[in-house]
């Protein structure tokens, strides 16, 4: 193999695959965002923390607005292709709540039914 040389730069080497974040819209590197699937076994929205749950995926960065903006925009329905019962898709709270991702109303009234 003479005077071949690796096409390859520095800058397709440090590439990471990117996603779309269903809050924002905003584009932005994998290990930036947070994958969310469908537990067919509780029947909610989680978040898939190993990213192997089988299925469609929905990405989302780890703040609050990004959430609260999927939440109104039905965004989890229609990125996972859920059946649109005109329903707020059921997420996972206790997942939701490690990454301090819920909006404030909805850990107060978490705390209330306690």
């Amino acid at each position: 193999m003479t005077g071949l040389t690796d096409a390859r730069t520095d800058d397709s080497l440090a590439h990471a695959p990117e996603r779309t974040c269903i809050g924002c819209r905003q584009k932005g590197p994998v290990p930036e965002l947070v994958r969310c699937a469908y537990s067919s076994q509780t029947g909610m929205v989680t978040v898939d923390f190993a990213r192997t749950m089988p299925g469609r995926g929905a990405w989302i960065h780890p703040r609050q607005q990004c959430v609260i903006h999927a939440m109104k925009a039905r965004a989890f329905t229609r990125a996972l292709k859920l059946v649109d019962n005109g329903e707020q898709v059921t997420l996972d709270e206790v997942a939701l709540e490690r990454l301090s991702l819920l909006p404030n109303p909805v850990r107060k009234s978490r705390a209330a039914d306690d």
